[in-house]
């Protein structure tokens, strides 16, 4: 089965009204986390671009699959935002927490949230889009079929 992506054609009001939330929630939190992560490094009284490649490449990398709508890629998604979620859980925890681990540990779950919705809903709406042609193809044979019958 092939993971095909919506048409580039078809237009953000062509989504269902969930999915499109959905969507642009993940999308949003997403590009905010990155921001987030890249702020955090570039105001450090040592800038260390080697922790900020660490910390933004490894999402970065989804952005073109995130964008293109396959939903294979929120999924990916999810599992690497689950690491991100094991590293920042202790420094929330911790007595030391700062207003940017609190920040971090919300946008992580927002995203892995949107992305696990995003990426169902986006599966089942292409699934749809794939087979409603057939369906409707499959009834006009059947129909033309039983007209043709005699009685």
């Amino acid at each position: 089965m092939s993971c095909s992506p919506i048409p580039p054609s078809a237009p953000e009001e062509a989504l269902p009204q969930p999915l499109r939330a959905t969507r642009q929630l993940c999308l949003g939190s997403y590009f905010a986390l990155i921001g987030l992560y890249a702020l955090m490094r570039l105001t450090a009284e040592e800038i260390n671009f080697t922790i900020m490649a660490a910390q933004c490449l490894p999402l970065l990398v989804f952005a073109p699959g995130l964008v293109g709508n396959r939903h294979k890629s929120y999924n990916w998604l999810c599992f690497v935002v689950l690491a991100y979620f094991l590293f920042v859980v202790p420094n929330v925890m911790s007595g030391k927490s700062d207003w940017n681990d609190w920040i971090q540990l919300v946008l992580i779950c927002i995203v892995f949230t949107a992305a696990m919705f995003t990426s169902r809903w986006l599966q089942a709406w292409q699934f749809y889009q794939k087979h409603k042609d057939t369906d409707v193809s499959a009834q006009q044979d059947s129909t033309d079929k039983e007209s043709e019958k005699p009685s």
